[in-house]
């Protein structure tokens, strides 16, 4: 009788034990839980773009295209549309634009000076009021804002004589990526 008692007494103690751990496990994950954050301000929409802008991309938050070097005196625009489409509001926090400073377009067979796309290239972004689009901007819950990236070309009529013959002999063209960086506003 003794015996049963204590194998008894033993079987209770381990189901505590076995019990307690594993309260202790589940717990330890739930801790651990990663909270979902419905957070989704993003690019949704291209809506037109001029003819020399080519293969305009989208991916979530980024813009990317092409648009040959050597369309001097001309502008050319992208059309799109940013949408927040999260549960939070959203506020602009960076916007970055890559492909105009690192991007070769020749080098003077005269005075081997190395010339680059943002020699002959500039731009700016703006909503469909006009106005510059910022950092600190904000896109609210279904918020759905539409902007325009104007590529404008360096006159020709202000092109030096090396400038005029670097660009004449370019046919590439630069791949602009846009990224629109937004983050929650509290």
């Amino acid at each position: 009788m003794k015996r049963k008692n204590i194998i008894a007494l033993f079987l209770c103690i381990s189901t505590i034990l076995v019990i307690t751990a594993f309260i202790t496990v589940a717990n330890s994950f739930s801790l651990t839980e990663t909270k979902t954050t419905i957070f989704d301000a993003s690019i949704n929409s291209i809506n037109e773009y001029t003819n020399n802008i080519i293969d305009p991309r989208i991916q979530s938050n980024v813009l990317t295209f092409n648009i040959p070097v050597n369309n001097l005196s001309t502008n050319e625009s992208i059309n799109f549309n940013l949408y927040n489409g999260g549960s939070y509001n959203a506020i602009l926090n960076k916007i970055d634009v890559s492909g105009l400073d690192n991007v070769i377009v020749g080098v003077s067979n005269t005075t081997g000076k190395t010339y680059y796309a943002s020699d002959f290239i500039t731009y700016n972004i703006k909503d469909k009021d006009g106005d510059s689009l910022n950092t600190g901007d904000k896109l609210a819950i279904g918020e759905n804002k539409s902007a325009t990236i104007v590529i404008s070309y360096k006159d020709a009529a202000y092109l030096n004589e090396d400038e005029k013959s670097v660009i004449n002999s370019s046919n590439s063209s630069i791949n602009m990526k846009v990224i629109f960086d937004y983050q929650q506003d509290k």
